[in-house]
């Protein structure tokens, strides 16, 4: 295996993509943990990408978001160019391959999250262009943030840009970005509107040769996710509609709107019954612990754990 990059001394492989491979690596001088993108041979020697990479991570290096992984470097160590950024431990991929399921409130708390962080790149010019599960990662504290922004921008200007796609990549690309035509930042809506949907029915109802078929169609086709919508509640429903929607103009104009939209869905959605008892079990366990610590305090309140308690918001 690979021991070291410049000046990144290599620990593990933990991703491979289309365009390059990702390790956990220790960056010596700043005596942190990283993450190392190094990309592969086929776009190393592609001119157009990497100038185009070059210019992506110059503007990456500019986003500052609590939402948005930090990218500190772009270097070349003899054939292998590399990008280096923060690292992060977990991935929404992880958990939805392992079976986690999310909650309805979960799946729009999580779009809602990542539509902050879009919408901030979003008004600095940049376009993510590669939204899905394998880009959404999350901290040791459970801490959401954005990878890889301004991919796709890279892939237009290389020659091999059908071979950069991943299989996974290819369900929640836009139709225009498909087909090659120009993309926006409405692209990235789309790509939302299908991540939600996943989130919230636990799969992709299409095969991969079905959402292209569908590209090469009509634009007039109906959705993409096929007849479903009885798996999901309205107010979701009806965000992922105007997301998806296969003609850009009918999506919703800019990331806020759709915020906004995933906000009233959340306040439409019933609180999840588990998360409330786990909410309510840690208020009476810190409320027993608190009685321990000062009993004998006449001024200690005492609550109705099926009451006050179950009025906290759940733990989320």
């Amino acid at each position: 295996m690979l021991e070291r990059i410049g000046k990144y001394k290599i620990l593990e492989c933990i991703a491979d993509g289309g365009q390059g491979t990702v390790y956990r690596a220790f960056d010596p001088i700043f005596k942190r943990t990283c993450a190392v993108k190094i990309m592969n041979q086929l776009v190393t020697g592609d001119p157009g990408y990497l100038r185009a990479l070059h210019m992506k991570t110059s503007l990456s290096t500019n986003l500052h978001h609590p939402g948005i992984v930090a990218t500190h470097d772009c270097s070349q160590d003899r054939d292998s160019v590399y990008i280096v950024t923060d690292y992060l431990p977990g991935s929404l991929a992880r958990r939805m391959d392992s079976g986690k399921s999310l909650t309805n409130r979960q799946a729009v708390k999580t779009a809602h999250q990542i539509g902050r962080a879009l919408a901030y790149a979003h008004k600095h010019g940049i376009l993510h262009g590669n939204v899905k599960p394998e880009n959404i990662l999350f901290s040791d504290n459970g801490s959401l943030k954005v990878s890889d922004f301004g991919i796709a921008k890279c892939m237009a200007f290389s020659r091999y840009r059908g071979s950069l796609y991943t299989r996974s990549s290819m369900f929640y690309c836009s139709p225009e970005q498909v087909s090659g035509n120009n993309m926006d930042h409405r692209s990235d809506i789309y790509s939302l509107g299908k991540l939600l949907k996943e989130m919230v029915i636990g799969t992709i109802p299409l095969s991969e040769e079905g959402i292209l078929e569908g590209y090469s169609g009509q634009m007039g086709l109906p959705g993409l996710f096929g007849d479903n919508k009885n798996l999901m509640p309205n107010s979701i429903q009806s965000v992922v509609d105007k997301a998806t929607s296969l003609i850009p103009e009918d999506r919703y104009n800019n990331m806020e709107n759709m915020i906004s939209d995933l906000q009233k869905a959340l306040r439409d959605l019933p609180e999840d019954l588990i998360l409330r008892r786990q909410s309510a079990l840690k208020a009476r366990t810190t409320n027993a612990r608190s009685s321990k610590k000062h009993r004998g305090n006449s001024t200690t309140p005492t609550n109705d754990p099926n009451q006050k308690e179950f009025d906290m918001p759940p733990g989320e």
